[in-house]
């Protein structure tokens, strides 16, 4: 026995150790891909960061040209207040004539919309869509709508009837203090992609949510900027450039982060930053950073930009720790198995004292523990127990009409019937001699009633092959407040013996 714990604490022990490798590797691991996928998505929002910063410089500086050193623009946009519609065609026309070759270099540099609108929120001119014009853009456009009251610039991401950008709104005031209107310089999110791509280097998505705008309109074959169904959420649309192909952008991408499905909804539904990585092949590893784009109210991320780049790190923290753990789980396998072997001979001795050798059921040393261990369970937590104790009947006849191995047979026979029908929550023991004990936790006293009567009819309706039909007689009761053990059994046996003298083959109950 000595040599036995001893081996048991040698064996212990280095599971331990071995169980803490596998830990620590684990965590290591763990730490160097957080560490990989935080530089991830810090270089896309400064790469980010970075280009708003300049957008903004570039937006600023055309506002100010506009305003200040085009003063026609002012004069314009002043007559255009109070002018009627015939009015407001020759103006606009004159607009459009004054700010055409501008527009040409804006776009040059990534600008999609310079527009104008009234101080009515009445669109006057769109210089990216001259045809379009007129329309009321207060419930449409918060941008203009907060530019035109409060007489202040804005800057972000917000929506429009078809086309998303990054819009940069100012008011129009003119030298003498009048308010004329507002002016907006947006640019696109193919900007954004052509720059990061070209210039960062970095492979970029860059996803709007479908449900800012109308169902249809990333369909539509006017749109600026077009869209498909991105691969990275349903509920989000990819906007195609030049520098993404369907194949590459949709139909690679879905494959290779399709295990990661589940991690980029939620990551999406938080509205916050995050990366994700998957292992392409045996050689690569991907790190996808998802960057939130709110809109101006700041509350709901009405965009994302999505960065993809390989990154040999992780690839090289996931084989490193693999074959650290591959190692620890070769010596644990060796070591559980002398372990499962001691174990064995334990659990062997354990069952052979807590089971009845004839019926293989538990015994009533083993049933006594597992009744004080429920009992006390049921008075803490005021729950259900009831208790019955069944007898077979005129059991003395197959002894003697059959032999005592017959009878032994019989006993076995109802042992095998009840152990397969009952719950796995129920105990079920050999009480001695031809008695048994059932135990239901958790159980009302009617339900315990109908599983003792459907367990009565199972062993009359299986009868044995040499000593026929068998029947049994049950004695049921329920724990009831202050109840003890002792005060328990008396109750069921009395149920017992009222159910021998009532007909047998019946469950009778004694609350």
């Amino acid at each position: 026995m000595q040599k036995i714990k001893l081996l048991a604490l040698l064996i212990f022990s280095f599971i331990v150790i071995n169980a803490g490798v596998y830990y620590f590797s684990q965590e290591n691991e763990n730490e160097r891909i957080e560490i990989a996928l935080a530089d991830n998505l810090s270089d896309l929002e400064t790469h980010y960061g970075v280009l708003i910063h300049n957008q903004k410089l570039t937006a600023d500086a055309v506002a100010i040209s506009t305003i200040k050193y085009m003063p026609n623009v002012t004069k314009i946009m002043k007559k255009a207040i109070y002018a009627s519609k015939q009015e407001k065609v020759i103006l606009r026309k004159k607009l459009q004539k004054l700010l055409t070759n501008k527009y040409d270099l804006l776009k040059m540099k990534g600008v999609l919309q310079y527009h104008f609108v009234l101080p009515n929120n009445e669109s006057f001119l769109r210089m990216h869509k001259i045809d379009k014009f007129g329309d009321d853009l207060t419930n449409i456009r918060a941008d203009f709508k907060y530019v035109n009251e409060m007489k202040v610039p804005i800057h972000g991401f917000t929506q429009g009837r078809t086309a998303h950008g990054f819009r940069n709104t100012y008011p129009i005031i003119n030298d003498e203090g009048e308010h004329l209107g507002a002016i907006e310089i947006s640019f696109s999110s193919d900007s954004f992609q052509e720059y990061l791509t070209k210039i960062s280097k970095i492979h970029t998505h860059f996803l709007v949510d479908k449900n800012i705008f109308d169902s249809n309109a990333w369909k539509r074959d006017d749109l600026i900027v077009k869209y498909t169904q991105s691969a990275e959420h349903k509920d989000f649309m990819l906007a195609i450039s030049k520098n993404h192909s369907f194949d590459k952008c949709v139909t690679q991408t879905k494959k290779n982060f399709a295990n990661k499905q589940n991690e980029i909804k939620k990551g999406v539904k938080s509205g916050k930053k995050f990366s994700v990585y998957t292992i392409v092949d045996k050689e690569h590893v991907i790190v996808a950073s998802y960057f939130p784009i709110k809109n101006l109210a700041d509350t709901k991320a009405l965009a994302w930009i999505v960065s993809y780049e390989e990154s040999p790190f992780i690839y090289k923290s996931i084989q490193s720790a693999y074959l650290t753990r591959v190692s620890a789980f070769i010596l644990f396998l060796i070591i559980a198995f002398l372990l499962y072997k001691l174990k064995e001979n334990e659990y062997k001795i354990q069952i052979q004292a807590d089971t009845d050798i004839l019926t293989g059921v538990y015994n009533r040393s083993k049933f006594d523990k597992i009744l004080s261990y429920e009992l006390s369970r049921n008075i803490r937590y005021k729950s259900q127990l009831c208790l019955a104790i069944l007898d077979i009947d005129f059991f003395k006849k197959f002894n003697d009409e059959f032999g005592h191995l017959i009878g032994d047979e019989v006993l076995i026979c109802l042992a095998k019937e009840i152990s397969t029908s009952i719950r796995e929550t129920d105990t079920f023991a050999r009480w001695g001699g031809e008695e048994f004990i059932l135990l239901f936790p958790e159980t009302s006293l009617s339900q315990a009633n109908i599983i003792c009567n459907k367990l009565r009819q199972n062993i009359q309706n299986n009868p044995h092959h040499s000593a026929g039909t068998i029947t049994a007689s049950f004695g049921l009761t329920a724990y009831k407040p202050h109840d003890t053990i002792d005060t328990l059994f008396k109750r069921c046996d009395e149920a017992l013996y009222l159910a021998k003298d009532n007909g047998r083959n019946n469950v009778y109950t004694k609350l």
